[in-house]
């Protein structure tokens, strides 16, 4: 990456791309077990957070595709909602949060837990009937984070488990605190994100083996999935529809082109026969056809034909059937043989 990111492993060519995403001790504890994987990935560690994690991921991301984030807390959450890459979450689960408030009530009598959700209910009810005392904080930001330490202060808490940003700085504001995330629940974020990784790469290498056989084709093609979303297109059929490949991706095709709908494809087993569609200035031939997998229609194709183009081949078939020099292959006096009216 081209940010101020330690790069763990070099990223490979032709190899699923990872990038962790942490500051304080979560990025030291990324930093510590991201060795430790060694599946066949790529992973780099970038230290940032929010919308500047945001901003490099982007421009990491139009440099190399990135397949998948490891993130953690409300920078994490942040990631989820602006980056259109899977995001695999550090997440804390029952035993994990229960360990972490004994250290802390080990610390001092009086403890709290933040997070970057609002406070659960459950575990308020949780709390009120063992009678823990554990008070409930929560932030949304970083400018949250430290309010939420200034909070904890006032209220008198000894000793906060808390997520990487809000522990840091509740050290430095004089309380003592126990990292919220646990070495397995790292571990946890970084084996998902292996798994979403592998899986975005090979559907970004089968996407990238169409397009290149696609481009090689005349006609418009045009493959959407079953919501009649354009999953793949070739410059052929972009031309027509009066836009460029990548500002089509995604976009509804009924919505772009109504008379090349494929909503009623997507309901049928059996392809369509040819028909000749009007599209603005333009005349073509069409020919639509679901996509069956494993026995579902998980989308569908079209293909456009130009009918100048159906017209000249087939001009030019004749013309080389009649052209000077195609003789035919048997004449009348090649059959010879006794007459049976002799």
């Amino acid at each position: 990456m081209t940010t101020p990111a330690a790069s763990v492993n070099s990223a490979g060519q032709g190899i699923p791309r990872i990038v962790a995403v942490g500051r304080y001790r979560l990025f030291r504890h990324l930093q510590r077990m991201i060795p430790g994987v060694n599946e066949g990935v790529s992973i780099e560690l970038l230290e940032r957070a929010f919308a500047d994690a945001a901003d490099a991921l982007r421009t990491a991301h139009a440099q190399t595709p990135i397949d998948a984030i490891v993130a953690a807390g409300a920078s994490g959450a942040y990631l989820q909602r602006h980056l259109n890459i899977p995001v695999a979450m550090v997440e804390v689960r029952g035993l994990d949060l229960l360990h972490a408030l004994a250290r802390a009530r080990a610390l001092a009598p009086r403890i709290a837990l933040v997070t970057n959700d609002e406070p659960a209910q459950a575990f308020a009810h949780f709390d009120a009937l063992f009678g823990l005392g554990v008070a409930q904080f929560s932030y949304s930001d970083e400018q949250g984070a430290h309010a939420c330490v200034a909070a904890l202060s006032k209220a008198g808490v000894g000793a906060v488990v808390a997520p990487g940003l809000v522990a840091d700085l509740a050290e430095q504001a004089g309380l003592t605190s126990v990292f919220l995330y646990s070495d397995e629940a790292v571990h946890r974020a970084l084996e998902d994100a292996v798994r979403m990784a592998r899986r975005a790469h090979a559907d970004r290498s089968r996407s990238e083996r169409l397009g290149t056989i696609l481009g090689q084709l005349q006609d418009g093609v045009v493959a959407v999935d079953r919501h009649e979303r354009i999953e793949a297109l070739n410059p052929a059929m972009a031309r027509l529809l009066g836009d460029e490949v990548a500002a089509l991706q995604g976009r509804v095709l009924s919505s772009v082109a109504p008379m090349l709908e494929l909503a009623g494809t997507l309901r049928q087993r059996e392809p369509a026969g040819d028909e000749v569609v009007r599209l603005e200035t333009r005349t073509v031939v069409v020919r639509r056809a679901p996509i069956v997998e494993h026995g579902e229609i998980t989308g569908a194709l079209l293909v456009c034909r130009d009918p100048e183009t159906i017209q000249r081949a087939d001009r030019r078939l004749r013309a080389t059937q009649r052209a000077p020099g195609a003789t035919a292959r048997y004449r009348i006096d090649s059959f010879s043989g006794d007459s049976l009216l002799a």
